[in-house]
């Protein structure tokens, strides 16, 4: 990030209280951010997917040059701890998830976590779909229910209702459910659709910083 301080105005501070030894320190508790209108704005970034191996330094040397510019990646994508807020890789994934979960499980045995994770369930769906056959009409909802709701409901696969127009109505009722592990890989990937800042917005984008901390 020190390509991204340089241009942060600088405040006076001293560690013994005492006003002759103050010396001047990049104020990094001064913000900046994309406004919204410009990270809405289509022709401005690409999207891309993060793989495993890539990091917000090595984006930034692949796509602008420059390792110096990861700080632009991360803003663009409001990621504001890159070590949780970027997906995990594979390895660091699982390792992740049994460190969370391993005291769930009772255990102090390296694996434990992630069986746990694997093996319990965090949440409960029902999936309701309705088709009208002879017609594009297709609706299906998703919801989270309890477990109670769970256990109580009833699948129904592929009801049929005559309609008065000759098409029938098939109703199927689904019920569902994640695994804790399941959840948390699905938060991982979830953060792998980034936005790319275009090259060509660089200049104009540290000009702009320069002169708003004048």
């Amino acid at each position: 990030m020190a390509r991204y301080f340089t241009q942060f105005p600088t405040v006076a501070y001293n560690l013994d209280n005492n006003v002759l030894s103050s010396q001047l320190v990049t104020n990094i508790v001064t913000r900046f951010s994309f406004e919204d209108k410009f990270k809405n704005n289509i022709s401005a970034f690409f999207f891309y997917t993060i793989k495993d191996g890539d990091t917000p330094e090595g984006l930034a040397y692949k796509l602008y040059g420059s390792v110096n510019y990861h700080w632009i990646i991360l803003l663009l994508n409001d990621i504001i701890d890159p070590q949780y807020d970027w997906p995990l890789q594979s390895d660091s994934f699982y390792k992740y998830i049994d460190a969370k979960y391993i005291s769930n499980s009772g255990s102090n045995t390296t694996g434990q976590g992630v069986y746990w994770a694997q093996s319990n369930i965090h949440s409960y769906y029902q999936t309701d779909t309705q088709l009208v056959t002879g017609t594009d009409i297709i609706n299906i909802n998703n919801y989270e229910i309890d477990a109670n709701t769970y256990t109580d409901l009833i699948e129904i696969n592929n009801q049929e209702l005559h309609l008065e127009d000759g098409n029938i109505l098939r109703s199927s009722t689904m019920k569902s459910t994640k695994t804790y592990f399941d959840y948390e890989l699905e938060l991982n990937e979830s953060k792998r659709n980034i936005k790319i800042l275009h090259k060509q917005f660089i200049t104009p984008l540290e000009i702009e910083i320069r002169n708003m901390f004048k």
